[in-house]
């Protein structure tokens, strides 16, 4: 059971668990409410910060810059980390999925990870059907919260779902249109199921349509690392190249070996991580590069007329037509003409909102 308490008289630091050597979260201010959840390890204190508004975030803190109304209850994980009940997890969601500082998108996002990682499940911690896990990212131990209907005991197969992918340059782009309809049917989905509405997802396609035709194997030039490459012509290439050797998708950050994973059998192995890349380049400052940004931070053109944070556009209920352009202003950031962008990423949004195809 929760109780309330206060930062000290200093600012606490937060991390992502109950050692130093975990993430930091950031930081609670001095003299703010907190809810407390627990105490583990006798000296760290798991907390949410603000207490009383929104955005919220949990993290550790040392429990001698907080000041406890009460007792907090003693939580011990390695009671619970056995199986059947705890134990090893393994992300099985097309697209991989995005794992939080709370239970629930709304939290902070924290990492994203590809469809097979496997992380330990923390039983019996569960809110809001969000499960509590430690995972291990580039070395880096996180303890966050992840949608429990993205975990298994069991790791998925190779490869579920038909993805079309080939290594060529936008300019020859050889997957027909019938195939990239069913590519984005798989982008929309696997994005609804992080949260975004559909509206946000089908703006999102809309412009993979202008900048990849949904090829997630494609070049700006072909074999060119220092140009753009995949879903979102992701520039230079190796952003995309040397995350996907940090997270096991490719041996080495070359186009020969990303090549032979678009020309392969299992295609959806390089879709998932486009797609994980992706989630990440929306939230995150540092794994893979914080592409969102909002038009008056970049001094970028704001043809929308509209400002948003990252998670604002994910949940926007405007239409996708309008989020279309949302997105190019806040993530690709073209030298494309007001009209050019409702042409070409405007309507093919709208296309695949009203009919599931461009």
């Amino acid at each position: 059971m929760s109780i309330t308490g206060k930062v000290g008289s200093s600012n606490a630091t937060g991390y992502y668990g109950p050692s130093t050597s975990y993430i930091s979260v950031g930081t609670a201010d001095a003299n703010n409410s907190v809810t407390i959840y627990w105490v583990e390890d006798s000296s760290w204190y798991y907390i949410q910060y603000p207490a009383s508004s929104a955005p919220y975030r949990r993290m550790y803190v040392q429990k001698d810059k907080i000041i406890a109304n009460g007792t907090p209850d003693l939580y011990t994980p390695s009671l619970h980390t056995n199986p059947p009940t705890g134990g090893t997890r393994y992300i099985v969601s097309n697209g991989g999925a995005t794992l939080h500082a709370g239970p629930g998108f709304d939290y902070p996002f924290a990492i994203a990870m590809l469809r097979g990682s496997a992380v330990t499940y923390f039983e019996p911690q569960k809110e809001n059907n969000f499960a509590f896990v430690e995972a291990v990212v580039n070395g880096k131990k996180y303890r966050v919260w992840v949608n429990a209907v993205y975990l298994s005991a069991t790791a998925p197969t190779s490869s579920t779902a038909t993805i079309f992918a080939s290594a060529c340059t936008t300019l020859t782009n050889t997957i027909s249109m019938a195939q990239r309809n069913a590519n984005a049917t798989y982008i929309r989905d696997s994005l609804m199921s992080q949260g975004y509405t559909k509206n946000a997802a089908c703006a999102v396609i809309g412009n993979m349509y202008q900048e990849s035709g949904m090829n997630p194997g494609i070049w700006q030039s072909l074999d060119n690392t220092s140009q753009g490459y995949g879903l979102v012509q992701s520039s230079p290439a190796t952003k995309f190249l040397n995350w996907a050797v940090d997270n096991g998708v490719i041996s080495t950050a070359t186009s020969t070996t990303i090549d032979a994973l678009a020309n392969s059998s299992n295609k959806q192995k390089l879709m998932d991580a486009g797609l994980t890349f992706f989630m990440a380049s929306m939230l995150d400052a540092t794994s893979a590069g914080k592409q969102w940004y909002k038009p008056s931070e970049v001094g970028a053109t704001n043809n929308s007329g509209y400002s948003m944070t990252a998670h604002q556009f994910m949940t926007s209920t405007l239409s996708a037509r309008t989020l279309a352009m949302v997105f190019h202003d806040h993530y690709e950031r073209s030298k494309d003409s007001k009209t050019a962008i409702d042409n070409n990423r405007g309507t093919p949004a709208e296309n695949f909102y009203n009919n599931g195809s461009f």
